[in-house]
Order: structure tokens, then C-alpha cells, then sequence
């Protein structure tokens, strides 16, 4: 969040959540997994094309 109010991206949520677990509530989902695993943004979104592509 930090991230896109510095950016001043507008945010709304019914709840905010410190993380997204999977399905199963037995780890972070898949999407957390990447983000957190790079702190460059623009490797974030390879990885996110890569994984839609």
C-alpha cells in the first residue's frame, strides 16, 4: 500500500490484510509468493507477464 500511496495511486478496501493466502490458508498465494521475493517493481510485473503469458 505504502508503495502506491506514494505514487498517489487512490486505494479503497473493505479490509485490509497484511497478506493473501492461497485457497487452502496454508501459505501466501502465488501473486504474494512473487511480489515479495524482488523489491523492483519492474521485475515484479516480468513475472507477472511471464506467469499470464
Amino acid at each position: 500500500m505504502d508503495f502506491l500511496e506514494h505514487r498517489a495511486v487512490a486505494l479503497a478496501a473493505g479490509e485490509v490484510v497484511p497478506i493473501l493466502l492461497n485457497r487452502e490458508r496454508t501459505a501466501p498465494c502465488l501473486m504474494e509468493q512473487k511480489a515479495s521475493a524482488t523489491e523492483d517493481p519492474d521485475a515484479f510485473l516480468r513475472e507477472i507477464d511471464a506467469f499470464f503469458s
